[in-house]
């Protein structure tokens, strides 16, 4: 997993070759991306935290976020794709669920967790 200043969260599901020795790349089964940047969800946070972006970031930072880092009070689900292959197994709920453990650990001002499905 990784984090970008806060803002840019990826978690990413991968099956390591079977020889630790081995020159083989690891297998990528899932992932997931998560960003807090207001320009990814200032659309659609009045609908779900019932306040604009403006009001709602601001009083996050406000409320000690440091001004440039994870200001955002919805975390907004960029990307959530598993390989064809290993659909149906859980994985999908398992990357959500670590995520969220990670916006609720890490991202205290995060007030909400959004996906849009099209």
């Amino acid at each position: 997993n990784m984090s970008v200043s806060g803002s840019l969260y990826s978690l990413v599901a991968v099956v390591p070759p079977e020889n630790a020795d081995s020159t083989e790349e690891e297998n990528i089964l899932g992932m997931i991306t998560i960003s807090t940047y207001c320009e990814h969800h200032k659309e659609a946070i009045s609908h779900v935290l019932g306040a604009d972006c403006e009001q709602s970031c601001r009083q996050s930072r406000a409320d000690g976020a440091e001004e440039g880092r994870a200001s955002g009070s919805l975390a907004y689900i960029l990307t959530l794709g598993i390989a064809e292959n290993f659909r149906r197994r859980g994985l999908a709920k398992e990357l959500i669920q670590r995520s969220v453990a990670h916006v609720e650990k890490n991202l205290p001002m995060v007030q909400a967790v959004f996906l849009h499905v099209v």
